[in-house]
């Protein structure tokens, strides 16, 4: 039995269109694919920048290398999702993090 198509009022039309979208659809992510890797590669450029010339920073550039990260206790971070929050958080810190809490701190920060 012949399935009607949703497109197109035959099988071949149908599987021809379905190939074009096939394409345009590898295209649009080997697109997305390549400017990932060149955002990837400018982070590791200014990373590989800031901690080549760290010594020569300015007291501003320097605060901006530092995170903190508020109350991060496990009250606010408990769940795995908060795990990767936190994570993302702490991220950017190259030079100094400071985590403050209330309570306990989270079970994510080792001791």
């Amino acid at each position: 039995m012949i399935h009607p198509t949703i497109f197109n009022p035959t099988e071949a039309a149908e599987k021809t269109y379905l190939e074009r979208v096939k394409i345009k659809l590898g295209d649009a992510l080997e697109s997305i694919d390549a400017r990932v890797r060149s955002y990837a590669e400018d982070t590791q450029e200014q990373m590989t920048y800031l901690w080549e010339n760290r010594a020569e920073m300015d007291h501003a550039e320097k605060n901006s290398t530092r995170e903190i990260v508020p109350d991060a206790s496990e009250k606010n971070y408990a769940t795995e999702m908060d795990k990767n929050l936190l994570y993302v958080a702490c991220t950017p810190a190259m030079h100094e993090l400071t985590l403050t809490f209330a309570g306990n701190a989270t079970t994510f920060i080792p001791e």
